[in-house]
């Protein structure tokens, strides 16, 4: 019993250190100004 307890936590541990998560790259950052009247309006 002790061995398959140890063969199950086994198998957990590589599953999960073998999940790796592949998200994607960062957009670049960007600034827009625009002056609207006497209102100089920006978006970050």
């Amino acid at each position: 019993m002790k061995k398959f307890r140890f063969l199950v936590l086994a198998v957990l541990a590589s599953v999960t250190l073998q999940a790796q998560i592949n998200t994607p790259a960062p957009s670049p950052s960007s600034k827009l100004m625009q002056t609207v009247g006497l209102t100089e309006v920006t978006v970050d």
